[in-house]
């Protein structure tokens, strides 16, 4: 599954709470013998908290980014060699893997509109996901983002319980039917096989559990005055979206892999579909098209505001030669234009849209290059800034010791 930001802790409800990530649970199945680049797994959206724990931003209280932290903790241009290259992997395999996950979902509903003939290829779904997931992108900022999260946040609990209903009543069926799913290793697959495709799968899980890449943008459009009262905020949603994601993606995990063995399909919806019925179907299908289209809308949120920051240190670069220093800050600062937000937009989503098209088996990359992305922000960098950071050096030496090993 593919992680989610947005409160509630990634799914952004406009409750005057702390935020929440939402993640995309992507149930892998490891090996086949056709080892087809999408590889057995399947995408559920749920809501748990990204691991890790970024440091009090005690210096600089009004710092948004993570790149920002990263700068104030460990020096000017720290954030430009480590956390900048890691953020723009993730940004873009995200919004490839959405579209790719949205045009599966509608041609889905296609194919079960028209009794399994759909209409439109794969690839032509995929250019009709794109521009849908820029009308939802369409926020100017995170800030103004918090009604999408809302919805993402109903429809994650919802399509959850409908997988957990759906792999239970598959399960039960099969049971009574006398029926006995094949488990263990699959037949047919070489070691090496078999190899990758439990490495494919852990990439998939750190491509699903990370979060951080955008986590200080939620945090602070909290909008929190107080130090302690957005810690405290922050500290609720994650002990809240811990408490959904544990149960929840063990039960679907569990369940599924119950029902259908080693020969879980690409997309277990499809499994489900002997066992549920087509009104079931069509409302799972509506509900994780919300969580996707959820998920790449914040996503994208912080992505524009990574490509206006270089853009805007393009600009500033170029200005170095007036005579006022001032001048030149007030550059940097200055809001980006109407028209350049949405030429980024436009331009970023258009060319994801474009590769997701021409590669619909695109997520085995985007798991590879999510989780090489992903894996620095959230296991690794958190806890290098706490170290470097004045709390992390005032901290006992054991958790000191403690995260370095972690």
């Amino acid at each position: 599954m593919v992680p989610r930001d947005l409160p509630w802790h990634h799914i952004h409800p406009r409750y005057r709470g702390p935020p929440a990530t939402a993640l995309l649970l992507r149930l892998p199945r490891v090996g086949r013998g056709d080892h087809r680049p999408a590889r057995e797994h399947r995408d559920i959206l749920l809501v748990g908290p990204a691991p890790g724990r970024l440091p009090r931003r005690h210096a600089a209280p009004d710092l948004l980014a993570y790149s920002a932290v990263g700068d104030a903790i460990m020096g000017d241009g720290w954030a430009r060699r480590w956390v900048r290259p890691a953020q723009a992997l993730v940004f873009f395999t995200v919004v490839i893997a959405v579209v790719i996950g949205v045009g599966q979902l509608l041609l889905g509903l296609d194919s079960e509109a028209n009794q399994g003939s759909p209409s439109l290829s794969l690839s032509a779904w995929i250019a009709v996901a794109g521009p849908l997931l820029l009308l939802m992108s369409s926020a100017p900022d995170v800030e103004k983002s918090w009604g999408i999260s809302l919805g993402g946040t109903v429809a994650t609990a919802v399509a959850v319980v409908m997988f957990i209903v759906g792999s239970g009543a598959a399960l039960a069926q099969e049971r009574h039917n006398g029926e006995e799913a094949e488990y263990g290793r699959p037949e047919g697959d070489t070691r090496l096989q078999y190899f990758m495709g439990v490495a494919e799968s852990f990439g998939i899980v750190a491509f699903a559990y990370g979060g951080h890449c955008v986590i200080p943008d939620v945090h602070a459009s909290l909008g929190h005055a107080e130090k302690d009262e957005s810690r405290q905020a922050m500290r609720k949603a994650w002990t809240g979206a811990y408490l959904g994601i544990v149960p929840s993606y063990f039960l679907i995990v569990n369940l599924s892999y119950a029902a259908f063995g080693s020969g879980v399909s690409a997309f277990l919806i499809d499994d489900l579909k002997p066992h549920v019925s087509t009104a079931f179907l069509c409302v799972l299908y509506g509900f994780s098209l919300v969580n996707f289209f959820c998920l790449g809308a914040i996503y994208n949120q912080a992505a524009f505001v990574y490509i206006e920051e270089m853009l805007d240190r393009c600009h500033c670069s170029c200005r170095k030669t007036l005579p006022s220093h001032a001048e030149a800050e007030d550059a940097e600062n200055r809001k980006t234009s109407l028209r350049k937000k949405i030429a980024i937009r436009v331009s970023y989503i258009g060319f994801g849209t474009l590769v997701g098209a021409m590669l619909p088996f695109f997520g085995d990359f985007a798991a590879l290059s999510g989780a090489v992305g992903f894996t620095p922000c959230t296991f690794v960098y958190p806890f290098w800034l706490y170290n470097r950071s004045k709390e992390g050096r005032e901290a006992p030496s054991w958790r000191r010791t403690v995260n370095w090993i972690l």
